[in-house]
C-alpha cells in the first residue's frame, strides 16, 4: 500500500515539473520598429547576448522591408535568458552601418528599451531585457 502512494507521489512530482518547467522551452521575440525616416532601404535587426561585444557581434540577424515608415521582425526559437537588440535603417542596402567623416552614423540606429548612447552606441546594460516567455518589443528610430 505504501509503495502505491510513493509511486503516485513521484508521478505527481514528475507531472508538476513537466508542466511548470520552461527550461527547454523556446520563445519568440517580436520587434516593432517605428518612426523610420523613410521607406527607402531595409531594416537590419540584431540579437545580442554579451555586453562586451554589443552592438558589434550578434547571435542572430533578421532583415525586413519598410512599409509606412515602420517594420516588424520576428526572432524565433529563442532560449530563456538575457538579450539586447540593435536596429539599423540600412538606407543604401549595403548590409552595414555607414559613418560620416566624424565617425557618426549616417543611418538611423536604435536599440531595445529605446536605449541611447552618449558619444557612441548605447550600453548593453541599458538595452538588455530578460525573456522567459514570448515578448514584443517596440523600438523608435
Amino acid at each position: 500500500m505504501l509503495s502505491i502512494k510513493i509511486y503516485a507521489f513521484i508521478g505527481q512530482m514528475i507531472l508538476y515539473s513537466l508542466l511548470h518547467s520552461n527550461e527547454g522551452t523556446l520563445f519568440t521575440i517580436t520587434v516593432h520598429i517605428n518612426n523610420i525616416g523613410s521607406n527607402k532601404g531595409q531594416i537590419i535587426c540584431n540579437l545580442h547576448i554579451e555586453a562586451k561585444t554589443f552592438p558589434k557581434k550578434h547571435i542572430a540577424r533578421e532583415t525586413s522591408k519598410i512599409v509606412d515608415n515602420s517594420s516588424m521582425i520576428v526572432f524565433r526559437n529563442i532560449k530563456k535568458g538575457e538579450y539586447a537588440i540593435s536596429v539599423l535603417h540600412d538606407e543604401n542596402m549595403n548590409g552595414k552601418i555607414d559613418f560620416n567623416i566624424f565617425h557618426i552614423p549616417s543611418e538611423n540606429t536604435g536599440a531595445s528599451n529605446n536605449a541611447k548612447g552618449f558619444f557612441g552606441p548605447p550600453k548593453y546594460k541599458d538595452a538588455k531585457f530578460y525573456i522567459d516567455r514570448d515578448k514584443t518589443i517596440f523600438i523608435n528610430l
